[in-house]
């Protein structure tokens, strides 16, 4: 009766001791974690920086608007046919007055 062995396959393999480990494995292993840490903790805060930025940016746009009121300077019409389909949007010449 023989037994057969399986190799479990450990996810720390890299840093355990073994005459067969060579150095690259090692190295391989540190640039791995390095990566995987960096982009745990990398990630969120840019997520978050970016995060504020546009809010910033978003309440100083809300901030430096004006009201506006269109004035038509000739009559419009109200509605025209554009083949079988009525359009209720028209192109018309207008005159821009805001707060002054």
């Amino acid at each position: 009766m023989t037994t057969s062995t399986t190799a479990r396959r450990s996810h720390l393999w890299r840093w355990r001791r073994s005459p067969l480990r060579r150095r690259e494995d090692v190295w391989e292993a540190w640039i791995l974690l390095a990566t995987w840490l960096v982009t745990a903790v990398v990630g969120p805060v840019a997520g978050v920086l970016s995060a504020r930025a546009t809010v910033d940016a978003l309440a100083r746009q809300r901030a430096e608007r004006r009201p506006a009121t269109a004035v038509l300077v000739s009559e419009a019409p109200r509605s025209f046919v554009s083949g079988e389909v009525t359009v209720d949007h028209v192109i018309a010449a207008v005159r821009w007055t805001g707060e002054g």
